[in-house]
């Protein structure tokens, strides 16, 4: 299986997670498997030269791991515990292996603990499959061996696991009976019969072979497509529900329309009673399956076709004039309808050491020993269909930028996305010629951090930067992430990230020059607007809710940069804030 990195995560991480990479073992099966449907496993096989993962959602696994190998290490070896030992059974011709984490003798026997890393729910609800697992490896420790063929033959008194919860939640222990009281907890698992325990393993063994032959070999699947069972699926919702006028929940939620049909009928108040299909959603397909969409993947060819199709007249711009007139596609537009057709493609920017060797940090350009500097972005439709594209750092006349500042390879960033875009065939048309146009980003000008002096009113003549406006979709983004804020916490964070902050800078500034443009003024407007009304809706429930000087204290602090831009365009919004601190700070005081 592939790791890719989309999110440009430390390269440590690959190393760590080939580092706890598992096998099962000379065995055909590993219990983790027989546990898995048949189907999934079938596919895997298949495609095994061609599926990918991505470091990001193995970080909860590699935690596991690390805790797994520090409490083996730490733990007491002696003839009285088995501590991660595969342990290996064959059945009717088929081998297969287990590896619990913990085999240990107490006063009352031996027990099989196993760790997990786990969500609150599933300790307040246990999993069918810890149950199936910590019993199919008592059978094992009674009639497998070890990889060195040495029988155990241990009679299982009891399982537990101990679970360690990654959302637990102090408040929610304190106010919930039912939610576990600490973040670690033994939770014992019931302990089947040696009969019962046969039956289950041989039943997992017999369904998994019926479909794959040549296990030896390394797998050859005979049938791939065994239909995962709903349960298999991890299914949630759907069926058909009995609703009444008025009333937002359902009266009767049935797993067949001629049964909710019945109840409608048989009911007293059958005019008031309508049935609603819901639709069922599969968890495990839809975001934990590795394979569930491999054969629905479009090719890059299907990818291609459909994308130079798209007439991009409505989202091209002019740069220029005359003979020097250039269409191009910004990167916001391009961005929205490449989202359009395929709403979950992935981007993400290569990062790179200094090519000198003196800096152990990563870089969103790599540098010659000459100042020059390249960007690379790659995009990914599918598993199947990706593109990179490399681009060099160049200014707005298209001329190679020595020793570039971060604007410099943010702007050239936004180009090579777009370029990688016309890879894929979107706007490919458009292009003429070698590389993009000059400038990408929307009809915003550069304005450098080093050439805006602090006091705006010292700039003028040739320092003086131009004066310009973002374009309307860059404040409709922001208007929207202002707008949608639940929190006075999450406001705050939209204003001060840094690319959102640039935005609201410039326009400060440019609004503080003498010929700032009256569209420039009104953008700013509508921002502080935005924000003055954001906060008069959520900051006063938010203030109330918390129950300490030190939280409100918190609050203030970790805002102020928000609240020293109301306070430049609004005294009396200002005033109002400060009053609000006041009022609970002697509330609290009493």
């Amino acid at each position: 299986m592939n790791v890719t990195n989309k999110h440009c995560l430390d390269e440590r991480w690959l190393k760590i997670y080939e580092y706890y990479t598992h096998d099962k073992g000379d065995s055909h099966y590993s219990i983790t498997q027989l546990l898995n449907p048949p189907q999934l496993e079938a596919l895997k096989i298949i495609h095994k030269e061609h599926l990918t993962i991505d470091i990001s959602d193995q970080i909860a696994s590699i935690l596991g791991s690390m805790m797994h190998e520090k409490l083996y290490d730490i733990s007491d070896k002696n003839s009285d515990s088995i501590e991660e030992e595969r342990l290996y059974l064959t059945i009717n011709g088929i081998r297969f292996s287990g590896q619990p984490d913990r085999v240990f003798k107490t006063k009352r026997g031996w027990t099989i603990g196993d760790w997990k890393q786990t969500s609150a729910y599933a300790v307040m609800k246990p999993k069918k499959e810890w149950e199936e697992q910590l019993n199919c490896y008592a059978y094992l420790l009674k009639h497998g061996s070890n990889a060195d063929g040495f029988d155990y033959n241990i009679d299982v008194s009891s399982l537990e696991i101990t679970a360690v919860i990654k959302d637990w939640k102090r408040r929610d222990a304190q106010t919930r009976h039912d939610y576990p009281q600490a973040q670690v907890v033994n939770i014992p698992v019931p302990l089947w019969s040696e009969k019962e325990q046969l039956r289950f393993i041989t039943d997992r063994l017999n369904t998994h072979a019926a479909y794959t032959v040549n296990l030896g070999g390394g797998g050859e699947v005979l049938f791939e497509h065994v239909e995962c069972s709903d349960e298999e699926r991890w299914a949630n919702g759907g069926g058909f529900a009995v609703m009444k006028a008025g009333r937002k929940t359902a009266v009767r939620v049935f797993n067949n329309k001629d049964k909710a049909t019945s109840y409608i009928a048989e009911s007293n108040f059958k005019k008031d009673l309508y049935i609603e299909e819901r639709e069922r959603t599969y968890i495990r397909c839809e975001n934990y399956c590795e394979v569930s969409q491999k054969e629905k993947l479009e090719t890059f060819g299907e990818v291609f076709n459909k994308l130079q199709k798209i007439d991009l007249s409505d989202h091209v711009e002019q740069r220029g004039s005359g003979n020097h007139s250039l269409t191009y596609l910004p990167w916001s537009k391009a961005t929205s309808v490449l989202r359009e057709h395929y709403p979950e493609f992935k981007e993400y920017h290569h990062t790179f050491p200094l090519s000198n060797g003196t800096d152990d940090r990563y870089y969103p350009a790599q540098f010659d020993d000459h100042g020059n500097a390249f960007v690379q972005v790659t995009i990914e439709i599918n598993p199947n269909v990706k593109a990179t594209e490399i681009l060099p750092v160049t200014n707005y006349a298209h001329k190679a930028v020595k020793h570039p500042d971060a604007r410099d390879v943010n702007d050239s960033i936004k180009r090579c996305l777009v370029k990688t875009m016309a890879k894929l065939g979107l706007g490919l048309y458009i292009y003429s010629g070698e590389g993009l146009p000059p400038k990408e980003e929307d009809s915003k000008k550069v304005v450098k951090e080093t050439s805006v002096p602090k006091d705006v009113n010292s700039i003028s003549g040739e320092n003086k930067p131009h004066v310009d406006v973002y374009s309307p979709a860059v404040i409709d983004v922001l208007d929207l992430a202002i707008t949608t804020s639940k929190t006075f916490y999450g406001l705050s964070r939209v204003y001060s990230h840094k690319q959102n902050k640039e935005i609201f800078d410039d326009l400060e500034l440019q609004v503080n020059l003498t010929d700032a443009s009256d569209t420039c003024k009104d953008q700013l407007k509508r921002l502080q607007t935005l924000v003055t009304n954001q906060s008069k809706e959520i900051l006063p429930k938010e203030i109330e809710s918390l129950k300490g000087l030190k939280e409100l204290a918190t609050l203030w602090k970790d805002n102020l940069d928000l609240f020293n831009f109301i306070k430049r365009y609004s005294e009396m919004e200002w005033q109002s804030i400060r009053d609000l601190f006041t009022k609970r700070k002697d509330s609290l005081n009493k």
